[in-house]
């Protein structure tokens, strides 16, 4: 019983740094979500600038190296973020089996500790 009470608090523990990473990794997509928004807003109004359209304006971003590294380095930030909320969920769910089966050794069928 000992054990799996440790083994509980173990688990709690590592949900919370994994929220405190979470955090961190949230601020770092946003983080690059904006540099790649205000350099695509930057080069945009120097195409515009220069009389392009609209269309022709997107076709010339979308083909911009440094757009497209930018975009894909928000993006992977993005992934690592979403990645790291669904270790949260499963770690939530890890403890919801450990607790039940806590609650079913010391016989508190349907309570909670």
């Amino acid at each position: 019983m000992e054990n799996l009470y440790l083994e509980l608090q173990d688990k709690i523990k590592g949900l919370y740094t994994a929220i405190r990473e979470y955090t961190s990794l949230g601020l770092q997509m946003n983080d690059a979500k904006k540099v790649y928004e205000v350099e695509y807003a930057k080069q945009y109004l120097i195409e515009r600038s220069k009389g392009r359209s609209n269309a022709e304006i997107d076709n010339t971003l979308d083909g911009d190296m440094r757009m497209a590294e930018l975009k894909q380095f928000y993006k992977n930030k993005e992934v690592v973020y979403a990645s790291q909320q669904e270790l949260i969920n499963a770690m939530k769910l890890d403890i919801r089996v450990t607790e039940n089966e806590l609650n079913r050794e010391f016989g508190y069928e349907g309570k909670q500790l």
